[in-house]
């Protein structure tokens, strides 16, 4: 039962890590975008904070 089970767990992990990796780049631009937007929002007038 344990040797089947890794076998169908290590391609499901090869998958994953591809497909975490093609979106890794994307999720790092997005999380760049939103701490610019959120940081240009409290940075120009910090009186207001």
């Amino acid at each position: 039962m344990q040797v089947e089970k890794k076998s169908d767990v290590l391609p499901d992990h090869m998958a994953l890590s591809k497909a975490v990796r093609s979106t890794d780049a994307k999720m790092q631009q997005r999380l760049i975008d939103l701490q610019q937007m959120f940081f240009s929002r409290i940075d120009p007038d910090p009186g207001v904070v």
